[in-house]
């Protein structure tokens, strides 16, 4: 969680998960620079080549005037405006989290298995203080004791920490401490986050809850704009002044001399009356009834090309945002690029440059740094390359975008869901519903389902036109037949569980699609062409008829563009089918979902964010490691906020499939969820400070016990023979051949499990279960 400056920024990210770059090519020539970025196998790597030849760029350093004679005192005394009054009294964007999104790499339906046991330790104790006074400007040592007990500190979770954001100091067998690094730590606004304290020996992983509180005794305004591109309307009108601040206090704030005082939290004040953008303007900003720690902030004007070329004037929006183009810092900048990555197309936009970018990519060598830092900050779901020419007025491009997936694996799954009973709980609700919750947002217009799903997730309401209308009629649609009104949260969010889980095939022909290509991607060309070979051969390949022509075709039709010929990536192959192909399938969002009704867990994890969303609940897309087998893989979930706390939610592994069964089913395992319980299988990935995504998920729902199942207080918890008895009379009078359980750690029920069935089931012969890790128990009768 950054400082608001960046959040907002990511605000406008929205999406998708951790963006796990492949490789970072810069190259330039004459003018021209790319810098290039693909997503590929998990572990990441960066390599930037380039040559020295030389860029024309003409800078333009702008005159600077004083603060305009104003006395901020005196305005305090003239100015007492009642909360909310004031110009400016709201922020212009929603809080937004990083939009973390892994590249297109998915796990299979999980095997039930045992796990790493996963608990709360009550015998850990910190025993250092827990708050952080940012004014200090020091790292922060957290320590704890872990008494009569073998276990030492492994790490701490939360708020967004890396391993590279903190240092283990000392850790021994009963006691731990770690350094919170200053520079991670100033990033935090003032507040309370959520952490875990991590333990373990060789048997077992406990996390301890705790609370970090973040205070600042020395904060003053940082960060002060005149800002021209909240709401652009044009070169004579809407500008804002904005700033962070750590104090909860009101601000005062002045423009060319006069100004006014805005209401505590407040970090905004648009000006009032006509602006005109092509003259230098001054702003100041200063905490109300402190001593005059103010900051100074002067606009030069603008250079004659920029705004005889009209820069000023000419707009373009994204996120709910308007801006022009005229581009005077590294923000506007980077959102400049991210509204070209969601354009749907390859696309370029041509703009002028202020003087500090151009200050700040003056040379050859500060550009490639520059467009590194852009290529760093932009947040999106798959490969591109973002591409930069010209000087003062420069042409920045973006290059193998995808914006809207549009081409069907056709995949088809010979493992059909079992409805019967109460494997799911989602019924026909009548479909009456037009107005939904999240009819009552601010609209912004979105251009393609990338955008659609990034603008639904920073929490405003999507206009739609075309096809993608359809598309987002028919998320629509599930939430008016199945969900209502009368419903809460926690009971809506169980139905978009079990319906996505139930009724969503996982597309296994791509995930076998994206295993090849991790092979194609470090192979020379002979050995990617047998790796096809080999793969399309297998009779165990899941393929459609039509991949299979796409995948040929590719493999018949590539070449080299790299005189070593020594990977496959240096050539085309693997851009045909990574790039122009498996991007673009599906699986990976959400018509995978509503329009072939088979996903990946990336476009499964879409449809639940959006299905919530459209219910007002707020929800995020997560992405990481998943631990299966053994073996980490690339995974995508959801994390609910409910009454301000956070949730996991897996509705891809919600979907069950035991072996030797032929039916799928739901599983509640991974409903709702806290971090402590998700680690053992799922690694969140956090490569940047975003608010929401990066939130520890404190919140356990814990569905067996929640459920009641008869007038005697049962539930799906089973500590007894009693409450085994009762699950088993609960779905026996569903008519359910599928039996979904918690078993109690210190119950074995052994015999007690036939004694069961046999009272429940007349006619009963058999049955056969799995276990999961926590104790999930399920089984499966078999009657005459």
């Amino acid at each position: 969680m950054r400082k608001s400056s960046d959040k907002g920024r990511r605000a406008l990210l929205v999406l998708i998960a951790v963006i796990t770059i492949f490789i970072l090519t810069v190259s330039c020539a004459g003018c021209s620079l790319f810098v290039s970025m693909f997503t590929g196998q998990s572990g990441a790597t960066q390599n930037a080549t380039s040559s020295d030849s030389s860029k024309d760029n003409t800078s333009q350093s702008g005159s600077s005037g004083g603060n305009g004679g104003v006395d901020l005192n005196e305005i305090e005394k003239q100015t007492e405006p009642t909360p909310g009054s004031e110009p400016g009294s709201g922020e212009t964007e929603p809080p937004k989290t990083e939009e973390p999104k892994t590249e297109p790499g998915e796990t299979e339906t999980p095997k039930t298995e045992d796990t790493t046991e996963t608990e709360e330790l009550a015998h850990v104790s910190i025993t250092s203080s827990l708050t952080y006074d940012k004014a200090s400007d020091a790292d922060m040592t957290i320590s704890a004791t872990h008494e009569g007990m073998s276990l030492a500190g492994s790490g701490l979770m939360g708020a967004g920490l890396t391993a590279a954001r903190y240092n283990i100091k000392s850790n021994t067998v009963g006691a731990s401490s770690f350094t919170l690094k200053k520079e991670y730590l100033s990033t935090l606004d003032v507040g309370h986050y959520d952490l875990y304290y991590v333990v373990q020996d060789s048997k077992a992983v406990y996390y301890e809850p705790f609370v970090l509180e973040v205070t600042n005794t020395s904060c003053h305004p940082t960060d002060v704009k005149i800002n021209y591109d909240i709401d652009c309307k044009g070169a004579y009108s809407d500008v804002y002044i904005t700033w962070e601040c750590d104090c909860a206090d009101r601000h005062t704030v002045a423009f060319d001399g006069s100004g006014t005082t805005v209401s505590a939290g407040v970090r905004e004040y648009k000006v009032t009356g006509s602006v005109d953008k092509t003259a230098a303007h001054t702003a100041q900003v200063r905490c109300f009834g402190k001593p005059a720690t103010e900051v100074n902030v002067t606009k030069a004007k603008p250079a004659k090309s920029v705004v005889d070329g009209g820069y000023l004037a000419a707009t373009f929006s994204f996120m709910g945002k308007v801006a022009d183009r005229y581009v005077e810092d590294f923000d506007e900048m980077v959102f400049a690029y991210q509204y070209l990555a969601y354009e749907g197309s390859d696309t370029d936009l041509e703009v002028a440059l202020g003087p500090n970018v151009l200050a700040e990519t003056g040379s050859n060598e500060e550009l490639r740094a520059y467009l590194g830092r852009v290529n760093g900050e932009l947040v999106v779901p798959w490969g591109l390359e973002i591409g930069f020419s010209g000087g003062s007025i420069a042409t920045i491009s973006v290059n193998n975008v995808v914006g809207g997936n549009s081409i069907s694996s056709g995949y088809t799954s010979s493992i059909a869901y079992d409805a019967t009973g109460f494997a799911s709980h989602y019924e026909d609700q009548g479909g009456s519903r037009t107005e939904l919750p999240i009819d009552a947002k601010p609209g912004v217009s979105v251009r393609n389902t990338k955008e659609l799903l990034a603008v639904v997730e920073a929490g405003y309401r999507p206009i739609t036109e075309g096809a993608l209308t359809t598309l987002y009629n028919k998320a629509r649609a599930v939430c008016s037949r199945y969900l209502s009104d009368e419903m809460s949260d926690v009971e809506k969010l169980h139905v978009i569980y079990d319906y996505l889980a139930g009724e969503i095939v996982y597309d296994d022909s791509a995930l076998q699609l994206f295993t090849l290509l991790g092979g194609i991607g470090t192979a020379s060309l002979d050995t990617a062409k047998a790796l096809i070979d080999t793969t399309l051969g297998d009779p165990k390949c899941k393929f459609s008829d039509s991949m299979r022509a796409k995948i040929s075709e590719a493999r018949n039709t590539a070449t080299f563009n790299d005189a070593s010929q020594n990977a496959a990536i240096a050539g085309n192959l693997y851009k045909m089918l990574y790039n122009d192909y498996l991007q673009k399938l599906n699986a990976f969002s959400i018509e995978g979902v509503f329009n072939d009704g088979t996903a990946v867990c990336e476009g499964i994890s879409y449809a639940f964010m959006l299905l919530a969303r459209i219910e007002g609940i707020e929800c995020y897309q997560v992405s990481g490691k998943a631990v299966q087998n053994g073996s980490r893989v690339n995974h995508a979930w959801n994390k609910v906020v409910l009454d301000d706390t956070c949730y996991c939610v897996d509705a891809t592994w919600g979907s069950f499939h035991a072996e030797g069964m032929e039916d799928r089913y739901v599983t509640h395992r991974y409903f709702l969820l806290d971090e402590a319980s998700f680690y053992a299988s799922h690694k969140e990935e956090v490569s940047q400070d975003v608010e929401g995504i990066s939130r520890l998920a404190t919140g356990n729902y814990g569905y067996y016990k929640s459920t009641a199942i008869d007038e005697e207080d049962h539930t799906l918890y089973v500590a007894d023979k009693d409450d085994l008895e009762a699950v088993a009379n609960y779905y026996a009078d569903a008519e359910s051949l599928y039996l979904e359980m918690q078993l109690d750690p210190g119950y074995s029920a052994g015999a007690d499990i036939m004694t069961a069935l046999s009272k429940a089931y007349p006619g009963f012969t058999a049955y056969s279960n799995a276990t999961s890790d926590n104790g999930v128990y399920f089984v499966f009768v078999t009657k005459d």
